[in-house]
């Protein structure tokens, strides 16, 4: 009778152990999957974010471009009045 009562034993914490297991199990499946639909949401925030720094870039250029231009201009407005005095 012992070993049978033992043997019962064993069976119920093994079977509280294979449901604790799996309940630990479903948890971790499910912030997996949070995790996943976080990451693919950061992801095209900062595919949008990328999008406008690249814009930002561009204007900036443009408008370095522009400068340099107008600067180099004045240096020749400045150069050929210089040499005419």
């Amino acid at each position: 009778m012992g070993l049978i009562e033992m043997s019962e034993t064993a069976v119920a914490t093994a079977v509280v152990i294979a449901i604790v297991t799996i309940i630990i199990n479903i948890i971790l499946f499910v912030a997996i999957i949070c995790t996943a639909g976080n990451t693919e949401k950061t992801y095209k925030e900062l595919q949008e974010t990328n999008k406008r720094l690249e814009m930002m870039n561009k204007n900036l250029l443009d408008t370095n471009m522009i400068l340099i231009n107008r600067f180099s201009q004045g240096n020749n407005y400045n150069k050929d009045n210089n040499n005419s005095q």
